[in-house]
Parts: structure tokens; C-alpha cells; sequence
């Protein structure tokens, strides 16, 4: 991958409780996003992703066989954005720069937030999809 196949503008990859197919369960999530970004659609991340609690962790990944399931967002407010985003993600996770791949293939540097504690014994997503994980359990709708 050459640094030309990745876009410089600002992005946000979000792959857990900010998921736009999770969100719609949870109006407060939707409207922090919402007030500071808009949806671009829906992308992919290097990694794993693991069940930690109601709320899933990820961790980044080397292998293109590993995927992770996200969106992503088009960040209008910098600052603003990830005040919030920052205390609702709280310690157990550090904000990084990662490559992401849109449906369409256009790869894009978006921020993501990386679960930064251990995760021995936290069950693997399988999928990398959490919404698809929520469904499973009959968590969502």
C-alpha cells in the first residue's frame, strides 16, 4: 500500500457502540457522533474485535485475513469531538491512527479507539462485526 491509496482528510473508524447499525439503539452515542461528524459508510480495519463486556474491544491486527467491521466518519469538530469521545471511551482504550478500507476499496488514515487492556479470556468475534454479534445474541434488533 502506497501512501497515494490513503486519503488526509480527518476520519473517525468506529466499530463497537457507535456503530451507525447500533446507534439506532442508542440515541445519546448517535447524537455525539452526529453533532461533530457525518457518516461516510461502511468500512473495514485490520484487527480482531473481542466481547469485553456490553461493549466490544479491538485490538489491530497484521493479518489481511483478520477484518474488523466499522464505519466511518468524516470529523467536522476536531476538538470537540474527541473531548467527548475521550470520556466515553474512557482509560481502557488509547486513540490511534489506522489504515481503513471503504466498501469501495478507497483506503483512508482514520482514528479508532484500541482497547488498551489485556483481553485474555475475552471471547473472540469471530466475524469482526459487532452489530452482526449483537443480532446473534438478541441483543439487537
Amino acid at each position: 500500500m502506497s501512501a497515494a491509496d490513503i486519503t488526509e482528510a480527518d476520519h473517525l473508524f468506529v466499530y463497537g457502540s457507535l456503530r451507525r447499525a447500533v446507534i439506532e439503539e442508542a440515541r445519546a452515542a448517535s447524537t455525539l457522533l452526529t453533532a461533530h461528524a457525518r457518516p461516510l459508510g461502511e468500512a473495514s480495519m485490520q484487527g480482531r474485535l473481542y466481547a469485553v463486556s456490553w461493549y466490544p474491544g479491538f485490538e489491530p491486527g497484521r493479518s489481511r485475513s483478520q477484518r474488523v467491521i466499522g464505519d466511518v466518519w468524516r470529523i467536522r469538530d476536531r476538538a470537540a469531538l474527541f473531548s467527548a469521545l475521550d470520556s466515553y471511551e474512557g482509560r481502557e482504550y488509547t486513540r490511534a491512527r489506522r489504515v481503513a478500507r471503504m466498501a469501495s476499496g478507497v483506503k483512508i488514515s482514520a482514528w479508532v479507539y484500541i482497547y488498551a487492556k489485556a483481553l485474555d479470556g475475552a471471547p473472540l468475534i469471530a466475524s469482526g462485526d459487532f452489530a452482526q454479534w449483537l443480532r446473534a445474541n438478541g441483543s439487537l434488533g
